[in-house]
């Protein structure tokens, strides 16, 4: 899921046109959208290592050497190798477990996009399994021409004070390299509570999430950046709905100018209204 889904064309004329006409205004206006659409596509390629689905299968399906995935065409390798030889995914003794997923040359995934590379998962217990530490790293690996690095550590938190699952996902060390050379690099610390949905497990379509948190890096052009999403509106994200629901997520950057997007009051709708430089205007959505 992206957490900006901010399209450039809908709003740079906006932008620039909304500060004085100098090289200053247009260089920080610049910078702004250049690091919000960076942070973007460096938290959807973290999103999209498909670690969470392939490891639910995976643990569904008994945490077994060359299972075949049900409906994937193009299935990477899962080679496992549990603490102790010969016990079960029930055994205590069966964990830490190593997996090593690999998309061998290149392997076109259902989302139109062409993996290639190892991705390494240890996993101290089932993920289901509250204090569980689910810790991936990745291995000359490319989600299309991008080379993705760095380290993510999810952990089960159990339920919180509401009752709600909740899971703290933590990136650290990453570097996201395009093909042209340009390169972002990143960090991350998010917490997603499953606000609805936790009492239907078979029934996927009516869980909604709500994610707290924030991140930090350099953009493309080397200029860095804080993103933070607003503790009193988190991002709420409902598996049902194409555009995040509501929330507000703010990105400043070294100058202390600072780029809004409010995703508006929980109506599921692809509007939401930007803030930049003071000046406000409601933008249309791409789709998560």
């Amino acid at each position: 899921m992206k957490t900006y889904l901010i399209i450039a064309t809908l709003f740079f004329a906006f932008l620039i046109s909304s500060c004085e006409k100098d090289v200053e205004n247009e260089v920080v206006t610049e910078d702004l959208i250049t690091s919000a659409q960076d942070d973007d596509e460096a938290y959807a390629s973290f999103e999209d290592d498909e670690t969470e689905p392939i490891l639910g299968a995976l643990e569904g399906l008994g945490l077994k050497n060359n299972l075949q995935i049900e409906g994937d065409s193009c299935r990477p390798s899962c080679t496992i190798t549990p603490n102790v030889a010969g016990t079960l995914p029930n055994d205590p003794r069966f964990y830490p477990v190593k997996i090593l997923i690999d998309f061998g040359n290149g392997c076109l995934r259902p989302n139109g996009r062409t993996k290639k590379g190892q991705i390494i998962v240890t996993l101290t217990g089932k993920m289901s399994q509250q204090g569980s530490i689910r810790t991936i790293r990745f291995k000359d690996f490319y989600i299309d021409s991008t080379h993705i690095e760095g380290v993510k550590i999810v952990t089960n938190n159990g339920l919180n004070a509401q009752q709600h699952p909740s899971w703290t996902t933590v990136v650290d060390s990453a570097k996201i390299t395009r093909p042209n050379g340009k390169f972002i690099t990143w960090k991350s610390t998010r917490t997603r509570e499953m606000v609805e949905g936790f009492n239907t497990p078979s029934r996927w379509r009516d869980d909604v999430y709500a994610f707290k948190g924030g991140s930090s890096g350099t953009n493309s052009n080397g200029k860095s950046y804080v993103t933070t999403i607003d503790d009193s509106k988190p991002l709420i994200i409902a598996a049902n709905c194409k555009w995040i629901r509501s929330g507000k997520i703010s990105t400043v950057i070294s100058t202390g100018k600072t780029i809004t997007l409010d995703y508006g009051d929980g109506t599921c709708d692809n509007k939401a209204t930007l803030t930049v430089n003071g000046k406000t205007k409601e933008i249309t959505l791409r789709g998560k």
